[in-house]
């Protein structure tokens, strides 16, 4: 860390130093090839989703990009606001308004809306992340209850050096997991209201997004442990934890509490 602060500037430090990092080392491999030209702008992004045959949003991508690009970038064609634009492009774009549709996708759906107690002899971990973009903080709030709905233990937790709104999940969904195997609990049913974070921790190919460092992470703690179940959940069913990350990032108290949650939360 102290060679990076004073290597780079602060801001360039700020990036490099939150940029998410795997706990185990894994093969390189190549998420993002670009052209001939060795140049990645927004341009590549957009052939590159062209492509995405395996990416069933990529037309949703592809049509998100077409309004963006005609707001921000086809004004000004200079690299340098390109690639500014490409970054914004892959965070916000493609990341929060993506997850956003399927939301709101969702709440038009019969899906039970209300939480369930785990069944029999199993436990129940809820997490949800919450985003300070302009501290890049985030806070994770963790709620585990048991098959008669009891409450065994809630955790609050905040987290330096977040990059992104999305990351918050992933960050709040590993320390979740995390909890599940300190705790050795034999069966584990871990929800959460990001369907993209659900879809990732229960695929078993390697994760080459933006978060896939996260993503290894939950992967190498569960293949340790057959007994975990991804579950998405919409967000009313997820109030508990969603009220707790809020807090949390509100407030900035850390704690790790049993057989209780906060006295916020309570009712």
């Amino acid at each position: 860390m102290e060679l990076i602060k004073n290597t780079f500037s602060e801001e360039d430090a700020g990036k490099i130093l939150r940029i998410p990092l795997a706990r185990a080392p894994h093969d390189d491999f190549l998420v993002w090839g670009g052209e001939a030209s060795g140049e990645f702008s927004v341009c590549n992004a957009y052939k590159l989703l062209q492509f995405s045959d395996e990416n069933p949003r990529a037309y949703a991508l592809q049509n998100i990009y077409r309004k963006f690009y005609k707001k921000t970038v086809a004004p000004k064609s200079t690299k340098k606001n390109q690639d500014y634009n490409l970054e914004v492009f892959i965070e916000l774009s493609a990341y929060e308004q993506l997850d956003g549709l399927e939301n709101r996708k969702l709440v038009n759906t019969k899906e039970n809306r209300s939480w369930r107690r785990p069944p029999r002899e199993f436990i129940k971990i809820n997490f949800d992340g919450a985003y300070d973009g302009k501290n890049n903080i985030s806070a994770s709030g963790i709620v585990v209850r048991n098959e008669e709905g009891l409450v065994i233990l809630s955790c609050l937790e905040t987290h330096q050096g977040v990059a992104f709104a999305f990351a918050a999940e992933a960050v709040a969904c590993q320390k979740a997991v995390q909890i599940g195997v300190e705790n050795k609990w034999p069966e584990v049913i871990i929800e959460g209201d990001s369907l993209a974070i659900i879809k990732k921790c229960n695929s078993k190919c390697q994760d080459k997004s933006i978060i896939g460092a996260y993503i290894s992470n939950i992967q190498q703690m569960t293949n340790r442990s057959k007994n975990f179940l991804f579950k998405h959940i919409p967000r009313p069913a997820n109030v508990l934890a969603h009220k707790i990350a809020t807090e949390t990032l509100k407030r900035r108290e850390e704690a790790y509490l049993e057989r209780r949650v906060p006295e916020y939360a309570e009712n």
